[in-house]
């Protein structure tokens, strides 16, 4: 708890929870997440992005879009992880994963020209390898 990068995120996540809570149906709008920021800033720090994408994608949509995305998510997953013998789909699946989990601590695709790329990557990758 006492290492910095620890405490940060911890400090951005209460950030993100008070966020959420004051814009609960609506959101802070997407990309505007610099702007209100200093506003529930627990330190000094500069932050650009919460670091949870979860909680990003919640504290900028609502709960509203922000609960459809994560249905879309779950829905992608029971799709994508069905068992298959297929190698480059066992590679695609661990992939995803990782980057689902990777996602709790992180927000590596903030620009969201990456996500779109990666959905279309996803999209010709499952075309590729139909689950049937």
């Amino acid at each position: 708890p006492s290492f910095h990068s620890n405490r940060g995120r911890v400090e951005l996540w209460l950030s993100g929870w008070r966020m959420l809570r004051d814009h609960l149906w609506t959101g802070i709008g997407i990309l505007h997440f610099e702007h209100v920021y200093p506003s529930y800033r627990y330190s000094l720090d500069p932050a650009a992005h919460l670091h949870n994408l979860y909680l990003q994608t919640l504290v900028e949509s609502g709960v509203l879009v922000g609960g459809v995305w994560l249905v879309l998510v779950g829905t992608l997953l029971k799709r994508i992880f069905i068992p298959s013998s297929n190698p480059l789909y066992r590679a695609i699946q661990s992939s995803l994963l990782v980057y689902l989990l990777a996602s709790l601590f992180d927000y590596t695709l903030a620009d969201i020209r990456v996500g779109f790329y990666l959905c279309v990557i996803l999209a010709l990758g499952l075309q590729r390898f139909p689950v049937k």
